[in-house]
């Protein structure tokens, strides 16, 4: 009796206690985005240990459990990388009647102080940091490397992030488009006494890289590419903030979750999804010696939330740009001493684009095999998407490149040099110099795209040449006979001009004559009618 007694008491405890730890676990604190952290594992050696278990424990600094969370290593890639783990520390806020769960670590306004111990089982690696946290470490991410000799842990922040508020400011965001812009080799350094650690243009290089500085290898330069990166980071959500991400292109993300979107960008195109942008450009060179102008036309439809656009060009050595120009301006607009001409476009612009850049080109060498060498295309970003897509160019509108747009193919016009300017007839704008351009040549019987001098193509010989000056032959150029309502193609129009060229100096002659001598009649007869009045008067 007794014995069923306690038996029954002990089962009427167990079912409390059940209900107790279900009730607890039912009803904990408010639960809260965690703190990512990551890193290496090295060993002795400083050889990279991918395997094996570790342990985080936290201990509040003022007594209690401690709350520890394992993780099992494996190798991952990301910037820096590569790294042993990844692992998240769950947080949760403490309200009435929710109190924190003993799996959580407890967030408030005030930062509380804990003592972390990390091991890494089957070596006597183990680290201890005093460190304190708030509901100001939600949603971060750490990087915390692990080894006997390692540093304490590093929160990442971005250069840019002078505030270290997780957002950009709108001088923190212009501050990079300055370090940027303000040299042409887009250089910056290091400056241990300006507000951000850097200064512009070629300095020491003692101290870290800039957060902005991360495509390749850093350089110590910002490239343009590297501007539309910020763009990206700064425009994709209204509050402009960002959040550490170890496997980001440049080891950051989006907003202070992944991917956070701004719904319906301005280039929101209803039932359209992804991207179908299409490139092209046109290059005519021929109108001022020495240039080129190349037109950049960029339609189709972008990705619902595009962040920003740009545009890089990579030039021949020695060619550079002079000016800019066109119906749309970008942002930025660079030439660097690195042969890149480059351009930004903020915000995103909508299409169809089109504008223009003209090129002082290198006529030392040949201007045929360097255009050849062009390469290009534009770099865009959209919110939702990770990384930075590249449309290269694409020469022409059909399958038959017309680089200068003339309505004749270049594979007709070749790579020659009719007038002698140093610019192949592919892409001279008046091939043959007469002052009538390769498109209205070509276009002479009012026909484009046909070759003028091509016995297939226009067997009727209708058009003029576009690597002759004087067509026919007859001493008159192609253009002064198309001014003067003659046939380019028939010499016979020469000799009926020179023929009437005798009668047409008599008749000048004459008629100069005949106005001297109506002028004169007219004079002497005012003079009569002066006199006649004169006498009246008397």
């Amino acid at each position: 009796m007794y014995g069923q007694s306690t038996r029954g008491l002990g089962s009427l405890f167990t079912a409390i206690l059940c209900v107790s730890i279900l009730t607890r676990a039912a009803f904990a604190g408010i639960p809260e985005p965690g703190v990512i952290l990551y890193g290496q594992v090295l060993d002795d050696t400083g050889r990279l240990i991918t395997a094996g278990h570790l342990t985080f424990a936290y201990a509040p600094e003022d007594g209690g459990e401690p709350l520890e969370v394992g993780v099992e290593m494996a190798e991952f890639d990301g910037v820096g990388g590569p790294y042993s783990y990844r692992i998240m520390i769950p947080f949760e806020t403490a309200v009435e009647g929710f109190p924190v769960s003993s799996n959580a670590l407890e967030l408030g306004a005030v930062p509380e102080g804990y003592v972390r111990t990390i091991n890494v089982s089957g070596t006597e690696i183990t680290m201890t940091h005093a460190l304190a946290l708030s509901r100001a470490d939600r949603g971060t991410a750490l990087r915390v490397d692990v080894c006997a000799t390692c540093d304490v842990q590093t929160k990442i922040v971005h250069s840019a992030d002078v505030n270290k508020d997780f957002k950009f400011s709108l001088g923190e965001f212009l501050r990079v488009v300055e370090l940027h812009g303000a040299t042409p080799g887009h250089d910056y350094s290091t400056h241990v006494t300006s507000e951000d650690g850097y200064s512009v243009g070629a300095g020491p290089q003692d101290g870290t890289p800039h957060s902005s500085d991360f495509d390749g290898a850093s350089d110590w330069r910002i490239s343009m590419k590297e501007v539309l990166r910020m763009i990206d980071l700064f425009t994709s959500t209204e509050d402009h903030s960002y959040s550490p991400d170890p496997t980001g292109d440049d080891g950051f993300r989006k907003g202070d979750s992944a991917f956070t979107a701004v719904a319906n960008k301005s280039l929101s195109v209803a039932g359209r999804a992804g991207s179908s942008l299409v490139v092209q450009r046109e290059a005519v060179g021929g109108q001022v010696p020495g240039q080129i102008e190349f037109t950049v036309h960029i339609d189709g439809y972008g990705d619902p939330d595009l962040s920003t656009l740009g545009l890089i060009e990579r030039l021949p050595d020695g060619w550079s740009v002079s000016k800019f120009g066109g119906s749309s301006i970008p942002f930025l607009a660079s030439d660097s001493d690195s042969g890149m001409v480059e351009f930004a476009f903020y915000p995103a612009p909508a299409f169809p684009l089109t504008f223009s850049y003209t090129v002082d080109v290198n006529l030392d060498g040949n201007v045929a095999t360097a255009f050849k060498s062009l390469s290009g295309g534009t770099v865009y970003r959209s919110i939702s998407k990770r990384g930075a897509v590249e449309i290269p160019f694409q020469s022409g509108y059909d399958a038959l490149t017309d680089t200068d747009g003339d309505g004749i193919p270049d594979a007709m016009e070749g790579a020659g040099d009719a007038d002698g300017d140093l610019m192949p007839d592919f892409l001279d704008f008046d091939s043959d110099g007469d002052g009538l351009s390769d498109y209205a040549e070509a276009s002479f019987d009012g026909v484009a795209g046909y070759n003028p001098f091509h016995a297939v193509n226009n067997p009727e010989g209708t058009d003029t040449s576009a690597t002759l000056a004087d067509t026919d032959g007859d001493g008159l150029s192609d253009a002064n006979e198309v001014s003067l309502g003659l046939d380019p193609l028939n010499p016979a129009d020469a000799t009926s001009v020179s023929a009437q060229g005798p009668m047409v100096l008599l008749l000048a002659i004459f008629m100069v004559l005949t106005l001297g001598v109506v002028a004169l009649r007219r004079g002497q007869g005012e003079k009569v009618h002066t006199r006649l009045n004169s006498n009246s008067h008397k």
